[in-house]
């Protein structure tokens, strides 16, 4: 009937949101949410990579600095990779990439929340993808 049809609709959008077309549920969304930040996480950390740059030597040293400041960057993206399917293993390894860099800066409490901090709330995002892949299997 008409008025059920309303109901169903209404029910929809408290849901799910439109996006193009196409409505994503709140589990798709979830599901997205960690491998966007960390891609974002990545782009952040490469940011503090380009420093290596202005160092002194000459064009091999520079360069092989910059690659020895962008492995926190290839770590965030391996890491994205690997847990594409599998949500676990991107909370366990971004929360230890925190707890590393906790401990690796330990005297710079302001670095410890500019880094780690952003890499927690990826573990956060992670830990409730998983959580949510776990319900739909159920």
């Amino acid at each position: 009937s008409f008025i059920n049809m309303g109901k169903v609709a209404r029910e929809r959008e408290h849901y799910s949101f439109a996006i193009g077309n196409r409505g994503m549920n709140t589990a798709t969304v979830l599901r997205w949410i960690p491998r966007g930040l960390a891609i974002i996480m990545g782009l952040f950390l490469a940011l503090f990579a380009m420093d290596a740059l202005n160092e002194e030597g000459d064009l091999a040293t520079r360069l092989g600095g910059l690659f020895m400041h962008l492995t926190p960057t290839w770590l965030c993206l391996i890491t994205l990779l690997v847990a594409w399917k599998r949500e676990w293993i991107g909370a366990i390894a971004f929360g230890l990439f925190a707890l590393g860099y906790v401990w690796y800066a330990s005297d710079h409490a302001d670095w410890i929340l500019v880094i780690s901090g952003p890499l927690l709330l990826v573990a956060a995002a992670y830990t409730a993808a998983w959580r949510m892949s776990l319900r739909a299997r159920r």
